[in-house]
């Protein structure tokens, strides 16, 4: 769990780590830098569970630093990623550990999950394709995981690398196609993460640079991956309606995108 100036939430999210009906587990959290109270909490918590691992930075490195920084202390065979100020509901590791144990071929696994406010109020959920086949076909089109609802097998990640910091946002999409490369992917048709939206998380220039890095990630893999025909078309038109869709319009027109081919 990377960290930085979430002294609103952080106590709710580990909280919700720590509540897991799965207790056998080690708890590493990364400040990376927070000006606020948020380390505070982190070392409050550390007193009283010894499973709490806690290393600090003295300055925000950024969070795909602080992932990496935080894997190089891993000793489990599954590694569960968690956001700072998002919940897990309490059966997700018992949920993933199992389907992992059953699922040899499968490297990394996420599920589904509601979206919540800065209030802990529902507004909306949202869930993915949920074998290898169904991921693989939409790979091009969406980030088919929730990043902080998804378990991977240490060995894996070993393979294919930690986050690459070439990404700024979107790290992630990037090491799920390394991943897929090596092992089969899924996800639960279950809920297992509460992910929470709070105003200011993203600004235009962000969202700008996610869309830049997302269209460079595809065309990076095509080849490895096969991609289509459709696939490429989707990818130039994603390129092109960045100097001709108003960024206001984006987000709406994603999500029918989205549920259009799910």
């Amino acid at each position: 769990m990377p960290a930085y100036n979430v002294e609103q939430y952080i106590a709710e999210s580990i909280e919700s780590i720590l509540s897991q009906t799965c207790d056998d587990f080690e708890f590493i959290i990364i400040n990376d830098g927070s000006s606020d109270a948020t380390l505070d909490i982190i070392e409050k918590y550390a007193r009283q569970d010894v499973r709490i691992i806690r290393r600090s930075t003295d300055q925000n490195f950024g969070i795909n630093h602080a992932r990496n920084m935080g894997l190089t202390h891993v000793r489990g065979t599954y590694i569960a990623m968690m956001d700072a100020d998002d919940i897990a509901v309490p059966q997700r590791l018992e949920k993933q550990v199992r389907f992992l144990e059953s699922h040899p071929e499968v490297g990394v696994v996420g599920g589904a999950m509601v979206i919540v406010n800065e209030h802990n109020i529902l507004i909306g959920e949202r869930r993915y394709p949920i074998d290898d086949a169904a991921i693989r076909k939409r790979m091009f089109y969406f980030n088919p995981f929730c990043h902080p609802s998804t378990m991977m097998r240490k060995g894996v990640l070993e393979q294919s690398g930690m986050y690459n910091l070439q990404y700024r946002g979107t790290a992630d999409y990037d090491l799920y196609f390394r991943i897929g490369m090596i092992s089969q992917f899924a996800n639960l048709d279950e809920l297992v993460h509460r992910y929470r939206v709070r105003p200011g998380s993203l600004s235009f220039v962000q969202k700008k640079m996610m869309e830049i890095e997302t269209i460079s990630i595809r065309k990076v893999y095509f080849k490895a991956y096969g991609a289509s025909v459709s696939d490429r078309i989707y990818n130039f038109l994603h390129f092109l309606s960045l100097f001709v869709i108003p960024s206001q319009w984006k987000y709406w027109i994603f999500l029918k995108l989205r549920e259009s081919i799910v």
